[in-house]
């Protein structure tokens, strides 16, 4: 009897241990009071819009025991870089979208998030399900990158867009990205976190950046009203946290790139 007791305790031990480690790398997980699907095609390169080049796994997305969301970009055994994603399964429409950076891990400490790797994309946006729209439809975005250039070379980090509900055409002037850049003030601090949003209505589109400590401005918001129904979508959609790498070039300095937020908030319109 005590040998089955011993044996049937390993058994569980072992499935509890299993389950962990499952949990750990879950195709979904519960953050910010909303359920996200994470992405995981790690032996697939997705095509154009997607973005070109990327492989995105499960394995880079995980809550921390302080309710903290990370996102890596690593590489896995066969030499391939994965990148992160995770998208609300709810759809949601017009309001105020908030997130705190907490930064960006450099050497096993967190930086400022204005340190990203030249080569990384770090995003909060909508983007259209295909029932919804083709790439280049509906998007609307705060995307925080060099992109790939030295930053000296590249001012506007933070960059602000958003896209028409039909494709651009020589016929329809209305339609096409409405892109703004903002670029980081060399007086922000590099240990600070942030906070990124944007408020997002029937007709225009606000986005602002500010101290995670005294909630002052970083830069003076970026504002877009009197937008047409073409200009800006009118739908709900799934809201995505994406890091990756443009062009799909590897990390500068050949480490693995992780962004930790804090928290994601969502203030419907009234």
């Amino acid at each position: 009897m005590n040998h089955l007791k011993q044996f049937l305790s390993a058994f569980f031990a072992l499935l509890i241990i299993g389950f962990g480690a499952l949990s750990a790398h879950a195709t979904t997980i519960n953050w910010s009071g909303f359920t996200w699907d994470v992405r995981d095609n790690e032996n697939r390169l997705e095509g154009p819009g997607w973005p070109t080049g990327n492989r995105f796994s499960q394995k880079g997305v995980w809550v921390d025991a302080k309710g903290y969301l990370h996102l890596q970009i690593f590489q896995d055994a066969a030499g391939n870089w994965q990148c992160a994603e995770l998208q609300t399964q709810q759809s949601l429409g017009f309001g105020q979208y908030t997130m705190m950076v907490m930064g960006v891990m450099k050497n096993g400490q967190l930086t400022a998030i204005q340190n990203l790797d030249k080569n990384a994309v770090f995003a909060m946006f909508h983007y259209p399900p295909t029932t919804l729209g083709p790439d280049g439809t509906h998007e609307m975005d705060i995307e925080l990158s060099y992109w790939g250039y030295d930053k000296s070379q590249y001012e506007d980090f933070m960059n602000y867009s958003i896209y028409s509900t039909v494709l651009k055409s020589a016929t329809n002037n209305l339609a096409g990205q409405n892109w703004h850049g903002a670029a980081m003030p060399s007086t922000v601090s590099t240990v600070a976190p942030q906070i990124h949003q944007y408020y997002r209505s029937q007709s225009s589109m606000l986005w602002q950046a500010k101290d995670g400590w005294s909630l002052k401005p970083i830069v003076p918001p970026t504002y877009l009203q009197g937008l047409t129904t073409t200009q800006i979508s009118q739908a709900p959609m799934p809201l995505h946290f994406n890091l990756w790498l443009n062009q799909a070039k590897p990390p500068v300095d050949g480490k693995p790139i992780e962004v930790v937020v804090k928290f994601f908030e969502f203030i419907p319109q009234k």
